[in-house]
């Protein structure tokens, strides 16, 4: 059995984390879903009134990562 390929280094990855949590801080991202929106903002996430585009703050970004399960069972749509 061959090792996984590490296509990137860890410090790479860490980089590549970081800025995509700047860009969730400082641009945020489109959601045209209210139900979604509201969720967000009970969360934490600052929701511009009249907007699509919500911004969430790192912490609850990194807060929420860590609830999630280490692992989980992908099923094809067809199944």
């Amino acid at each position: 059995m061959f090792e996984p390929l590490q296509a990137v280094s860890n410090d790479e990855l860490e980089a590549i984390h970081d800025a995509s949590l700047r860009v969730l801080e400082e641009i945020g991202i489109d959601f045209l879903h209210d139900e979604a929106k509201a969720i967000l903002k009970k969360a934490g996430a600052d929701v511009e009134t009249g907007s699509d585009r919500v911004r969430m703050d790192r912490g609850l970004i990194e807060e929420t990562i860590s609830t999630c399960p280490p692992e989980f069972t992908m099923h094809a749509r067809s199944k």
